[in-house]
């Protein structure tokens, strides 16, 4: 854990600190006048005390600055532990509700089995952002392709009422690295190339480790791509802007050393490229 690292770390530099002023204060005696066993073993006694006092204190001061996001991590945890429980409940009842539904009470099921299927998700995301707040390491190995065609499964709902195209050319490629993280990247990029293209198609590749979501929608302009990665930025003259989407994006990147690109023309559209080629692997 963090706060382990931390204190280890503290408490090295305090040890080297101690070593050096007191290793300081014992040659400076020797030049001055002559240092008996006494003499040294009140320097040691000393330092052992004051090495062992910072150490206690560094901890007790840790301990009390991290107590809320450790309180806050375990709150998280028990309400999600919490709530599969209903959410289960819901889900089994209804699957079973749609063996007998007619055709309206089968889209009425659909809309509460979508939105169980939300509010999981949502509970994942604060549990992924509280455990990236304590930094704690959530990588692990999986398949991008089946990560990619299930956050496209989710959004391709929302194409097909708008009206555009969706089309996806994949390979299978295991990735150590975020999956949450990975995910959240990709579904805000969806959701921005759906959001700016207002016909026409959005074309998402994984190929050779690069991931490519391209969109026809309005591009972007050449003044505004420097900033479009700022937290909360909207472009000039829009109502909607790409908000905090894209610094996800550029912050998981930057997190986990992934390259990013962006080709972008006004009029004809966008492309992010994601290049994973970089990523070291688990073993």
């Amino acid at each position: 854990m963090r706060i382990k690292k931390e204190l280890l770390l503290f408490s090295v530099g305090i040890i080297g600190i101690n070593s050096f002023l007191f290793g300081f204060a014992v040659f400076i005696l020797s030049r001055t006048k002559g240092i008996g066993d006494f003499e040294y073993a009140i320097i040691a006694t000393l330092f052992l005390l004051t090495t062992t006092a910072s150490i206690y204190l560094a901890h007790s001061l840790t301990e009390l600055f991290y107590a809320p996001i450790k309180n806050f991590r375990l709150l998280i945890e028990d309400t999600m532990h919490e709530i599969n429980t209903p959410v289960a409940t819901i889900k089994t009842n209804t699957s079973m509700l749609k063996k007998t539904a007619d055709e309206a009470e089968l889209k009425k099921l659909s809309r509460i089995e979508l939105a169980c299927s939300k509010l999981l998700d949502l509970y994942e995301n604060l549990e992924y952002f509280a455990k990236k707040e304590a930094k704690l390491n959530q990588k692990t190995v999986f398949d991008a392709k089946e990560a990619i065609e299930a956050e496209i499964a989710l959004i391709e709902d929302a194409f097909l009422k708008k009206g555009v195209t969706l089309s996806a050319k994949l390979e299978s490629r295991n990735l150590f690295i975020d999956k949450k993280g990975f995910s959240l990247a990709l579904a805000n990029l969806l959701s921005n190339a759906l959001k700016f293209t207002k016909s026409g198609a959005v074309e998402i590749t994984f190929q050779d480790g690069v991931l490519n979501v391209k969109d026809s929608g309005c591009g972007i302009a050449e003044d505004e791509l420097i900033k479009i990665f700022d937290r909360y930025y909207q472009e000039s003259g829009s109502d909607s802007g790409r908000g905090i989407g894209l610094f996800l994006v550029k912050e998981f990147c930057d997190e986990n050393g992934v390259e990013l690109f962006i080709r972008s023309e006004v009029g004809s559209g966008s492309e992010f490229t994601l290049d994973f080629g970089k990523i070291r692997k688990k073993f």
